[in-house]
């Protein structure tokens, strides 16, 4: 094993402060789910890491960042993946693009880790690892890590089928409360394709261009400002954002085009993710393995 590089006591004396707190929020529950982790991360023991977008992205980074500094002579290679109940192929013809995509990444003697953001109900995980059992990964060489979960590692066992000790599991709540999927284009600058189904995200700037719209971009403070939402109840939430005046104010903003300076920012956040991204794993290494 490499040893690991040196951080500076003033780095880590003093905070470093993050770009985001929707970032920021991940901290807690990547400490929990890198404890659990620290032998598989010292071992090098993936070979693959695939990443459940949206809210995969910033924890998959982590982890890679952590696997490539203790083994930067051989990282496995992180895949961004398109997911989600939600956002799945949708005819034959997909269904074979998606595995033709897969096929290409992984193969049967991969050790493959899955990151997500959080579990809920454990489907969308559930979807993906038959998706790598179709194209042959084996059901024991098949990890999943969640930086939160409204379930356990035992519970989770029998919900998506991965025995607890292949999964990686954190309980703190930070990365729910903070609505990450929320601002997630913002600090990331991807998406999952609106028109057509792509298995990898896609460029936010490009995904504006081709479909004419902002959506994503358009935060949830800005859409509870256009629809007045407040404390209301759900049925008094669904008047709101029925009203035509509201509706209209909406889709103003959201067919605006993107300007140069909105594409500027976009790219401005993703570096200042990347060094969120970096605070986070130096933190790591102070708290898992008690490196200064």
């Amino acid at each position: 094993m490499k040893n690991l590089e040196s951080i500076s006591s003033a780095e880590v004396d003093q905070k470093e402060k993050y770009n985001f707190p929707e970032i920021e929020s991940f901290r807690e529950g990547l400490f929990e789910i890198c404890e659990k982790m620290k032998a598989g991360i010292e071992s090098n023991k993936w070979t693959k890491l695939l990443s459940d977008e949206t809210g995969g992205r910033i924890p998959t980074l982590v982890i890679w960042n952590l696997i490539k500094h203790f083994h930067p002579d051989n990282t496995p290679q992180p895949f961004f993946l398109s997911s989600g109940l939600t956002y799945k192929p949708k005819t034959v013809g997909e269904v074979h693009e998606m595995l033709d995509f897969m096929a290409k990444i992984v193969d049967s003697e991969d050790t493959c880790l899955l990151v997500t953001q959080f579990i809920r109900t454990g489907k969308t995980i559930k979807s993906m690892i038959s998706d790598l059992e179709m194209v042959g990964v084996k059901e024991e060489n098949i990890d999943v890590a969640s930086v939160v979960s409204d379930y356990d590692e035992e519970t989770l066992d029998n919900r998506i089928g991965v025995p607890k000790d292949q999964l990686y599991v954190g309980t703190g709540k930070g990365a729910f409360d903070a609505d990450v999927e929320a601002f997630y284009p913002r600090f990331t600058g991807v998406i999952q394709d609106g028109v057509d189904y792509d298995p990898v995200p896609v460029r936010l700037t490009d995904n504006v261009k081709q479909t004419g719209k902002r959506g994503k971009l358009i935060s949830h403070e800005e859409w509870k400002n256009i629809f007045d939402i407040a404390d209301e109840s759900f049925y008094e939430m669904k008047d709101k954002v029925s009203e035509k005046e509201r509706i209209t104010e909406y889709n103003k903003r959201n067919d605006k085009p993107l300007s140069a300076e909105e594409i500027r920012e976009l790219q401005d956040n993703v570096n200042k993710a990347r060094e969120d991204v970096s605070i986070l794993v130096k933190e790591i290494i102070q708290k898992v393995w008690g490196e200064v």
